[in-house]
């Protein structure tokens, strides 16, 4: 599953950087908004490595530096694509930051209605996770103790801990959301009500991507679909912010609780 997730980002990654050169003149106008996400994700990954317990260890400046090069370019280079995909489908991607705006689909800005609404997308999938999770009884998998070791990230909360599960939020949303989900409905022609099939497949995608951080990994596909298809029609409605807050408030949730639902 992890190759395959692999496999799928890269393939995106490179139908967006052939479409970023096709298209480099309509996409001008969304550099500005690129380049801020950039930076943004730059700056969740210095602060991860500002409260590394011992510092940055056997990790050189120069490594660093290519990293957040790339996490930059691949950031920018979704949002830029993204944003444009929404302009021909008639959605807006940010629509926090046009107050008083709304997309041909009744994207509205964040009111209290939309924080209701993300309130109870993170309750209902922070309970569901729990019962799945009760049912189920996963193990960690070996690639994310793995992971979890090389980040120094520990078993239980913490604040670097807080800070990976963020920026996976904001990059995931990024990627999938804003990205993948509107590139499928732009090139499929998915407006309207069949923009539903584009959040189907953008969920899949997602899904997968997340398969092979449990055991069973059907377990962790279970437990994030339904997720993934919120955060699809959540997108729809209110933006690429609304996705990363829920997204990201999610994964802080499951922080506290996982500790105490999971073998291993």
């Amino acid at each position: 599953m992890a190759v395959v997730s692999l496999l799928v980002s890269a393939a995106f990654g490179l139908l967006f950087l052939i479409d970023a050169v096709r298209f480099r003149k309509q996409i001008n106008r969304y550099v500005i908004y690129g380049a801020a996400c950039g930076l943004i994700l730059v700056g969740i990954d210095t602060a991860i490595l500002l409260v590394l317990p011992d510092g940055v260890v056997n990790v050189t400046l120069l490594v660093v530096a290519l990293h957040d090069l790339v996490a930059f370019v691949k950031t920018a280079l979704f949002t830029c694509m993204g944003m444009y995909c929404c302009s021909i489908l008639g959605l807006q991607a940010f629509p926090a930051f046009t107050p008083g705006r709304q997309s041909d689909d009744g994207c509205a800005t964040l009111g209290r209605q939309c924080l209701l609404i993300m309130a109870a997308t993170v309750a209902l999938a922070a309970v569901y996770s729990v019962v799945l999770f009760r049912l189920a009884m996963p193990r960690v998998s070996e690639l994310l103790r793995f992971v979890s070791e090389a980040h120094e990230l520990g078993n239980g909360p913490s604040a670097m801990a807080a800070l990976v599960l963020l920026e996976a939020a904001f990059g995931e949303e990024i990627m999938f959301r804003l990205g993948i989900q509107n590139y499928l409905a732009r090139q499929f022609k998915l407006r309207g009500d069949r923009y539903w099939i584009a959040i189907l497949l953008t969920a899949a995608f997602w899904s997968i991507a997340h398969a092979s951080m449990l055991d069973p990994e059907w377990v962790k596909i279970a437990q994030v679909a339904p997720l993934g298809l919120a955060l699809g029609f959540l997108f729809r409605r209110y933006g690429t912010v609304a996705c990363i807050i829920v997204h990201g408030a999610f994964n802080i949730i499951m922080m506290f609780l996982s500790s105490g639902l999971l073998i291993g």
